[in-house]
């Protein structure tokens, strides 16, 4: 699950670099770690729904089920990153502005 984790923060951060730039450039640290923590608690809840639903399809594999898929988690995991990152981008935007 940790590795998992890792995975989908370091995807976060990377969509998360116009905002770094941005707020760097206009010595904005609170929002540099607002959106470090942003990444590092979506992160997490993309890594537990992955690891939920991989868990769940072993366990259904294992019963002795031949169709076993979860198609949930793959949509959940896209809304939680294009959320992340419209909402990242947005900032950028906003903080581009000013």
């Amino acid at each position: 699950m940790l590795l998992l984790w890792a995975v989908y923060l370091a995807l976060l951060l990377v969509l998360a670099i116009p905002v770094f730039v941005v707020a760097r450039r206009r010595h904005r640290t609170a929002t540099i770690r607002n959106v470090a923590i942003s990444a590092i608690v979506v992160g997490g809840l993309m890594g537990m729904t992955r690891y939920t639903s991989d868990r769940l399809v072993e366990q259904c594999i294992e019963v002795g089920n031949t169709q076993c898929f979860d198609a949930g988690s793959t949509g959940i995991l896209w809304l939680f990153a294009i959320g992340f990152t419209v909402v990242v981008w947005a900032r950028a935007w906003n903080l581009r502005g000013r």
